[in-house]
């Protein structure tokens, strides 16, 4: 039977700093296998990442610093983290969001739960990790954490079913993906054939109401005054315009668009935040809506996403829309999973209990290296 890896005496977890981005870059690489080497070009990459996310965030706070392990010099673990100011009930409270979480092969275990370890014993009021893996998951609940159920759900509305599922084997890469390929024009055939028939479940439709792009200082203003969540989150100008900003540069997921939504009258029902992406899935980041107009708001998503010619929709769990993804046969998957941790228990049970706002926009999505 193997042993434990064990900590090192000449081990230390220390903040995350400037030089220590080329040893985080190569660990963070062979982890998540972004490429099967480093090249100058991709070091590159590393370097304006780990600045702009790590060392440069609009709302950095120095006693809630990302954290490495160090190990005879060599850095062997690092655990993101980003300051994310939010209110319960009217009242301030300093949450910690947790990103790129990576320990060496030969190291996890004791060292991934001493780098945690330290996260969690900051001075923050609650700390967040919302896309986490099953083993991050495992850690997590044994040092005292909570997993959020009801926000780890991600919904799915397939236009194309056949065409949908090749695109979540596609993503997966290796032979899944090899695979997805070849089957490409028999997908298609299928979803064809089932539209014209009748047999698909998930078509086209339609909408009541009209939606309009809408600018920063409306969907600012729209998340200062437009939520009913006891749990919120807090933005201001340049934190917001920094999360748009990152998630308009991603590449393959499509046109970033803000969109409010309206009545007749015209009265705002709600609004969401989306890419435009014809002839792929389009994923949300946000939405919202007043209680009564959650349908409308929902079903405006779906319309618009079909008129682009997109395969599918999809987007996190929020019970204000239940009714909505029940109505409209929407598919359910559960991961990656919501984390949360916290001393004061209400914050955890607002997360348990669904009474959170806290989409894509203020979590981790934002925060991917591409």
């Amino acid at each position: 039977m193997g042993s434990q890896p064990v900590l090192q005496s000449s081990s230390v977890i220390r903040p995350f700093q400037e030089d220590d981005i080329g040893q985080t870059a190569e660990l963070h690489r062979s982890v998540f296998a972004t490429a099967p080497a480093m090249s100058p070009g991709l070091l590159d990459l590393y370097n304006a990442y780990f600045r702009e996310v790590f060392l440069s965030h609009p709302r950095q706070h120095e006693d809630l610093p990302s954290l490495v392990y160090e190990e005879g010099g060599k850095v062997m673990g690092f655990a993101g983290s980003v300051p994310r100011p939010m209110r319960i009930r009217g009242r301030r409270v300093l949450a910690r969001l947790t990103s790129q979480f990576a320990v060496d092969p030969s190291r996890r275990g004791m060292a991934g739960v001493k780098i945690l370890q330290a996260i969690l014993n900051g001075p923050q009021d609650l700390t967040v990790a919302d896309e986490s893996n099953t083993p991050s998951r495992t850690i997590w609940e044994a040092v005292g954490g909570h997993t959020a159920r009801l926000q780890s759900f991600i919904w799915v509305y397939p236009f194309r079913p056949c065409s949908v599922g090749l695109s979540v084997m596609a993503g997966r890469g290796g032979a899944a993906g090899a695979l997805a390929g070849i089957s490409a024009p028999a997908a298609r055939f299928l979803d064809w054939f089932t539209a014209r028939t009748g047999v698909n479940p998930f078509g086209p439709v339609e909408s009541r109401l009209a939606g309009h792009e809408m600018d920063s200082e409306t969907l600012l203003a729209s998340l200062s005054t437009g939520l009913d969540q006891s749990l919120q989150p807090v933005h201001d100008r340049h934190s917001l315009e920094w999360a748009l900003g990152r998630a308009a540069r991603f590449q393959g997921r499509g046109t970033l668009r803000k969109v409010i939504v309206k009545s007749k009258k015209p009265e705002t029902a709600g609004w969401y935040v989306s890419y435009s992406n014809p002839g792929g899935v389009e994923d949300v980041l946000q939405i919202s809506a007043k209680p009564a107009a959650a349908r409308d708001v929902f079903d405006h998503l779906l319309h618009e996403a079909h008129q682009r010619g997109a395969i599918g929709v999809r987007g996190r769990f929020d019970p204000v829309f239940m009714e909505s993804y029940m109505e409209r046969r929407c598919l359910m998957r559960c991961g990656p999973w919501v984390l949360v941790h916290s001393r004061n228990p209400e914050l955890t049970r607002a997360f348990q209990d669904g009474d959170v706002f806290f989409s894509r926009l203020e979590g981790e999505w934002c925060l991917h290296f591409r």
